[in-house]
Order: structure tokens, then C-alpha cells, then sequence
């Protein structure tokens, strides 16, 4: 890198360029105070193409990216650049990657492939037990899923892959330093503290803002090798998640067990265009051509008015054997 960090950091606080855009500009910079004093026509030149940004204010990107680099030197968050060798590699590969990652925890680890979860922050009782369900079984198998720490099928995603013991990866839609949504917190640090992570291509003080979700999906698909939506309405930002992954050359695949909910019209239109079925994360690693331990393949659901009985199940959760979610037992 051509640059020292914070001016790097101010240069991924461009918006409106593109990732080589970012790179080029790096490498034609010789050093900070040369970006601070850059104008807009000139970093036109550099890039090659007029742009529309309305409002060009190196120092102010740069001053903000002092806060950035703060936050890396007292340790409260780490970064990797598109070029560091431990960038995620799938991550690379996709057509617009971010220039840069924050993240608190641990990067996932690029030998074992990660397997995104989806849906809508709205869910059904169906849907939140099966998302529960389908990470826990993910984190059995030892796969971690990459989700969007929002309420409904991503949290409940996120919680069942800890439950499972998986490393579960949270992508966030706004600056490193903030949790969105704040009923996310705690879910955010069990990530962090069980060996996950939580990452974002903002940098502190950016605000959540309704366009930065879709971008934000694109990192949830292309860190993933397939991506499952388990509900979804018609409307749902998870669709665009699996436009992201058909784009990607992703596997896209809906959740078999919901597809009968009312509010599901998202996931019956993929299965409808081609999208496959599947109940269970055991089934896509079948897919992937990985052996697993759960030759059922199913996160078992175990009913509190079964023959079991209430007593014997709050006994076996004590010991560690269940899971409690929505009102259901799940075998761990």
C-alpha cells in the first residue's frame, strides 16, 4: 500500500467509487496530506470517469478516519484491506467487494465454507423455529452461519448456530462502533465471545440508512457458499440477498418447512423459479459432498406435551442436552 492506514481509511469512506477505483486512487496518492488537499476533478482523473458526488470533503473523510484508526490502535476492533491475505477469499471473488472489513472476533476461518441464513425480520412461529433450528443443526455439523444480526430469521439463525457451537458471523449495516438493532447487543457479543465475529464495511460513526441493507446482503452472500432463505414475504430485503447469491454463483435454496405460511409468497416464488428445498443445513452439506454426524439430517423438535414429559426435558436441558427456543426443546 502506497498509503499509511488512517489516509486508507479515509479513502473507503468514499461512497461513490468503486473498489479498483479505491485501489487506483491509493496507488496514485503519495502520501495523507496529498489526499487531503486532493479536489474532485483531480481524483476524477485519477479514477478515469466524472462522478456524481455532490459533496467532496477529503479533510472531513480523513479527520473521521482518525476515529477509525483510534478504534484499531486501542484494540476494540480490527480491519483487513481487500489485498491483506486474510481477507475472506469468496468474499474476493465477488463482483463488487468492500474495500476494506472491519470486525470484532475472530475472521472466519477460509478452509471450511460458511452457510448464510436468511428471511424476514417479521417471521411466523414456523419460521423463527425452523431459522433456530436449521443453525443449530449448521453448528452440530460444525458449518457457521453468516447472517445479518436482525430480528426475526437472522437472530434466530445466529442463536441456534451458538447453540450448535458454531462461529456464527454477524454483517452489519452501519459503523463497527453500533450494534443495529440494539435488541441485537448481547446475540452481537455471544458472536464475538463464542469464536465468531461481527464485521462491517462502515467505519465508526456511520448511522444505519435504509441503502446500506442491501449492500450489506451482498456481503452476507458472497462470504457464504449457499445461501437458504427460510421466509420471506414478497417484499422482503432477504430477496435481495438471493438476487446477490444467483448473481454470485451461489447455491440458492429455500427452507422446505415454511413454504405453506400465509406471508411467505418470497420463498414459494424462488422454489417456483428453480430455487430447491431443503430442511436442514445436514442436506446442503450432503450438497456440498461433506459427511456429517447427523444422518437424519434434522434438529429435532421435541414437543413439552410429548411422552417425555416436562420434568425429564428441563432435566436433560440442565445437563446440557437441550436447547430451549420459541417455546420448543431442540436436541444439541
Amino acid at each position: 500500500m502506497a498509503l499509511d492506514r488512517p489516509a486508507m481509511l479515509a479513502i473507503n469512506r468514499i461512497r461513490a467509487i468503486t473498489l479498483a477505483e479505491k485501489i487506483r486512487l491509493s496507488d496514485s496518492l503519495s502520501d495523507r496530506s496529498a489526499f487531503a488537499v486532493l479536489s474532485k476533478e483531480r481524483m476524477e482523473q485519477m479514477i478515469g470517469r466524472s462522478t456524481r458526488i455532490r459533496t467532496w470533503e477529503p479533510s472531513d473523510w480523513l479527520q473521521a478516519a482518525f476515529a477509525d484508526e483510534k478504534g484499531l490502535t486501542d484494540g476494540e476492533f480490527n480491519c483487513t484491506f481487500y489485498l491483506d491475505p486474510d481477507y475472506p477469499p469468496l468474499l474476493r471473488e465477488i463482483h463488487d467487494p468492500p474495500f476494506l472489513l472491519f470486525y470484532r472476533g475472530k475472521l472466519p476461518d477460509p478452509t471450511k465454507p460458511l452457510l448464510a441464513v436468511v428471511g424476514t425480520r417479521r417471521p411466523s412461529g414456523c419460521g423463527r423455529k425452523a431459522a433456530f433450528a436449521f443453525g443449530l443443526d449448521a453448528g452440530r455439523c460444525g458449518v457457521s452461519v453468516v447472517s445479518g444480526l436482525a430480528r426475526g430469521i437472522d437472530f434466530s439463525a445466529h442463536k441456534g448456530n451458538l447453540a450448535g457451537g458454531g462461529h456464527s458471523v454477524g454483517v452489519l449495516g452501519c459503523g463497527i462502533d453500533r450494534i443495529y438493532p440494539t435488541s441485537s447487543i448481547r446475540a452481537a457479543h455471544e458472536l464475538v465471545f463464542s469464536g465468531g465475529c461481527v464485521l462491517s464495511e462502515y467505519g465508526t460513526g456511520v448511522v444505519p440508512m435504509r441503502y446500506h441493507f442491501p449492500e450489506r446482503n451482498r456481503i452476507i452472500s458472497g462470504l457464504a457458499r449457499s445461501v437458504v432463505v427460510v421466509e420471506a414475504p414478497k417484499r422482503s430485503g432477504a430477496l435481495i440477498t438471493a438476487d446477490f447469491a444467483l448473481e454470485q454463483g451461489r447455491d440458492l435454496l429455500v427452507h422446505a418447512g415454511c413454504l405453506e405460511v400465509g406471508t411467505n409468497e418470497g420463498c414459494r416464488r424462488l422454489r417456483f423459479d428453480g430455487a430447491e428445498a431443503v430442511e436442514s443445513a445436514t442436506a446442503v452439506l450432503r450438497k456440498w459432498g461433506i459427511g456429517t454426524a447427523q444422518p437424519d439430517g434434522e434438529s429435532t423438535i421435541l414437543s413439552v406435551k410429548s411422552d417425555t414429559g416436562s420434568a425429564k426435558l428441563l432435566e436433560r436441558e440442565l445437563k446440557g442436552e437441550l436447547v430451549t427456543y420459541a417455546g420448543e426443546y431442540f436436541e444439541k
